[in-house]
């Protein structure tokens, strides 16, 4: 897998890394009855882990070189599918974390970094939020070749799935 820019994105943490044959943990409640015969709660929670070897390439914002690492990202889902009737949704919990080595494209200076992203989905049908929190730490062979990048980005969903609100707050910080 090759990835191109400064973070591993969502996307990627739900679709490529955790097949639906790896779900581990899974608990399903039977449905409840409640007073008057309907339906009170069903709870299905499931837990998707995986290791995925990677490319990452991506700029140095501090001096202008490409930096070009390989790595192994550790993924984790957490979802919970709520079938009551009332209000009927899901919660998704990802969390990724990846370290890799490598060097300058000109292959003249090492490069080390870890990335660590937090992610919760929350859909209480019919609308949603995403709430994506990511820290980047490169250091290079000096410490004016290190550097941090944080980002916190936040939507929500109206009934018709349109986004109402975004926000997005990019933090570069050279050392």
């Amino acid at each position: 897998m090759r990835v191109k820019g400064f973070f591993l994105t969502a996307a990627l943490t739900t679709i490529g890394a955790c097949a639906a044959s790896d779900i581990t943990g899974v608990n399903k409640a039977n449905d409840l009855v409640a007073k008057g015969g309907g339906v009170a709660n069903a709870l299905t929670a499931g837990t998707n882990e995986r290791d995925v070897p990677f490319t990452y390439v991506g700029p140095n914002p501090c001096n202008g070189e490409e930096v070009v690492m390989d790595g192994s990202a550790h993924y984790v889902m957490h979802t919970t599918l709520n079938t009551n009737g009332l209000t009927p949704g899901f919660h998704m919990e990802n969390h990724v974390q990846w370290r890799a080595d490598g060097t300058d494209a000109l292959q003249t200076k090492r490069y080390s970094g870890m990335q660590e992203t937090n992610e919760i989905i929350e859909v209480p049908d019919p609308t949603a939020t995403t709430l994506t929190e990511t820290d980047l730490h490169i250091n290079g062979a000096q410490r004016t070749d290190d550097f941090m990048l944080h980002i916190v980005a936040k939507i929500t969903f109206n009934a018709n799935r349109d986004p109402t609100a975004t926000f997005e707050k990019p933090t570069t910080r050279c050392k």
